[in-house]
Formats: structure tokens, sequence, C-alpha cells
């Protein structure tokens, strides 16, 4: 992978962890929508993490279809997002994303733009993702996403997202995307396709089965992996939540078993067990992740995830033993008033130099919100071995006006 290569991705996933601070779009953490759409990602905001989450742009954005409307209406909200300290860089303002949304009637029309700095230090549109979504009728919705890189004012297309959502009349909801990537002449070429279906088997209860294709060395697209996904919840509420991953053997062409996920969901908190193969091929557990949620008295709301593993930190448990407590993630909610909100993250887990020591705080997340749409959020990290710095401090604001005459093009 060249460095510009590896720079436009770093830039994609960068303008995903920022869109996601003030989009409110779910992303991989094991808690509620909620903390997800809040600050369950923001300390992995820093270019030094974005590694971490290993995913393209196009497939972790999940928008919200918006319902159909007959009657014309037009409007606009944008909203911008400046990392205005980064410790890791001489630029006080070194990155900033803008997002404009325009509605009118059954089309939303989105544009979000990442600004990173020159050589001169000014801050340049980099990277572009433009977005419409159509709700053609209650039954059936498309989306369509384009991904651009900027240099010197000239657009270059490195993606192209197509999703087509169709629920018959039966109940089955079925789910299209297919991922497309110009090639060295500038035709597009399908990347990745994904088919996803959606059965309910009662009121309470369904199943989803999901189906990856990637091209083929033959030519054309071949299946390399499944999900299949069962959710029940029952009169008193509790939910359960059981996946199973199997790939395709690019030797034999056999179906192989990888992973198996059990989730309990409650009120008060919720379990979720992860088997994995071992060494032998056999599926064991290898980690367990454990949630409770209460209100104090004083009506702040508390949110705490536990997780064991066989992998701690740098060493591996033999399989004979117990899983090792490897992180907490703690969430804090304050009672929301008049002035806005604040939620405080705090992350512990083992250090790498003493993998079989304590829980050391290593990270902790501040936002604040106020009631006319700016949120600030602070960003404290450690290494384990000494006191929490700040790293970054983030500040996004909300502002909303009269929409355009007509949708950037």
């Amino acid at each position: 992978m060249t460095s510009l290569t590896r720079e436009n991705s770093d830039h994609a996933l960068l303008l995903n962890n920022l869109l996601s601070v003030f989009s409110k779009r779910e992303l991989a953490f094991p808690t509620t929508p909620e903390v997800a759409m809040r600050v369950a990602i923001g300390a992995r905001i820093h270019p030094s993490l974005l590694p971490v989450l290993g995913v393209g742009l196009s497939f972790a954005l999940v928008s919200t279809l918006p319902g159909q409307d007959s009657s014309p209406r037009r409007e606009l909200e944008s909203r911008e997002v400046r990392l205005v300290r980064d410790a890791l860089s001489p630029v006080t303002n070194p990155y900033r994303v803008e997002e404009s949304t325009t509605r009118t009637g059954n089309r939303t029309f989105r544009t979000s733009v990442l600004q990173t700095p020159s050589a001169e230090g000014r801050l340049t549109d980099s990277v572009i993702l433009e977005e419409e979504t159509i709700q053609e009728s209650p039954k059936k919705s498309r989306r369509l996403q384009r991904l651009f890189n900027q240099s010197d004012g000239r657009r270059v297309l490195v993606e192209t997202l197509e999703e087509e959502t169709v629920e018959q009349a039966s109940g089955v909801r079925t789910v299209t995307r297919v991922m497309s990537k110009p090639d060295l002449n500038g035709n597009k070429q399908v990347a990745r396709r994904e088919v996803e279906e959606t059965v309910r088997s009662g009121p309470d209860s369904s199943t989803t089965e999901s189906t990856v294709l990637l091209p083929s060395i033959n030519g054309g697209l071949e299946s390399v992996s499944r999900t299949r996904r069962t959710e029940r919840r029952d009169q008193g509420g509790k939910q359960t939540i059981d996946q199973e991953h199997v790939v395709r053997s690019s030797d034999s062409g056999a179906w192989d078993l990888q992973e198996r996920v059990s989730r309990v969901v409650e009120k008060e908190g919720e379990v979720e067990e992860v088997f994995r193969q071992d060494s032998q091929g056999r599926l064991e557990l290898s980690e367990r992740s454990v949630t409770r949620r209460w209100k104090d008295p004083n009506g702040q709301r508390h949110e705490v995830t536990e997780v064991y593993s066989r992998n701690i930190q740098g060493f591996t448990l033999s399989s004979d033993k117990e899983l090792g407590l490897d992180r907490r993630i703690s969430l804090h909610y304050a009672p929301e008033s008049d002035q806005g909100s604040k939620v405080v993250k705090e992350v512990e887990q083992r250090r790498l130099a003493d993998p079989r020591g304590g829980l050391r705080t290593v990270e902790r997340v501040v936002e604040v919100s106020s009631p006319d749409g700016r949120t600030h959020q602070e960003i404290q990290t450690s290494d384990g071995s000494g006191p929490l710095k700040t790293s970054s401090v983030i500040e996004t604001r909300k502002i909303v006006g009269p929409a355009p005459a007509e949708p950037r093009d």
C-alpha cells in the first residue's frame, strides 16, 4: 500500500469517526445505540487510533431513511466539527468536518466534507461524501453514496455504494448493497455485494441472513461469508440475540463456522458471549461482556461494561483457565437540564508492560452539549504508566438555515 493510499484511507476513516459524533450513526461498540451515538467512539477519533477500526467508510455508515412525504418541503441542516487541539500535531486546527442535509419531498441529500491542512497550513477539502436517499414508496427506498478524494481542486471518485431496501407484502425485508470502485481506466467495477434478508416469524421474533460476495479470480462474484442472526423478545421485554458467522475456505471451498455470538439484553443490563475457534478449530468461549445499568439517587445514570477474555493485553491465558478481566468501559450521564447535558466515558485496561497487573485508566472523554446545538468534547489518554493528559478537544456546532434553491450536484 502506498503512502498516498494509506493517507486517503485514514482520511475516510477519520471522516466516518467525526461524522459519527454528530450524525448519530450506530458504530461497533458493545452497548446501546444511545451510547454509541454520543461518546463511545469519541476517543478513537485521533489519527493514531484509526487503524483499530479496520472497516471501510461506505459499509460503516448506516443512514436512517426518511418517511415518505408527498408535500414539497425544503429543509437545510448544517453541522461543523472542529478538532481544535491535537497533541501530536503542531497545527492548532488540523481537521474540520462540515455536513449539510437538504430534504425535498421524499428525497434527502447529504454532503459531508473533511478538510485537512495543506502544506501552507490552510484547511482544504480532502474527502467528500455525497449521499442521496429516495423513499420511492412506504415499502421501497434507494440510497446512492459516492466518496471522493480531492487534491488541488480536482475530485477523484474512490467508491460508490448503491443500496436498495424492499419490504414485501409477506413482511420479508431485503436489503441489497453494491460497492463499486473505478479501475485504472475509470470504469466502474463491482468490488463487493451484500444481500441481507430479514424474515419475521412473529411479532417479537425475526431471522436475518446476510451473504457477502467478492470478485472471484475466475470472473464474476462468489460468496465468501454468511451471517445468520436471530432475535427474540419475550413478554417481559427480555431480548435474546444469537448470531453465527461462517466463512468459505479458499482451499476446499467448504463453509467453516468461525464465530458464534450470544447476547441477552434486559433493562438492567446485558450479557454477551463470543465463541471463536481454538488452535484445533473447535469453538470455545473466547470473550464475555457483562453490562450493568442503573440510576443513583441524584438522578445520574450509569452504564458499566466489563469485558473478560482469554487474550489479556499481550499474553494469552491457557485454555484450561477461566476468562480474565481485560477492560472496563464506564459511562456516566448527568441529569439533563436547561443548560444541556454531560456524558463522561472512562476506559480501564491492563498495561502492555504489566499484563498481569490491575486495570489502569487509559482513556477519559467528557462531552458537554448545550441547547443551542453546540458540543464540546475533551479527550484524555494515557498508556497506563502515568496520569491522563488531554490529547484532543473537539467542538461541534449545529446550524439551521434556509435551504438552497437546488440541492448540491
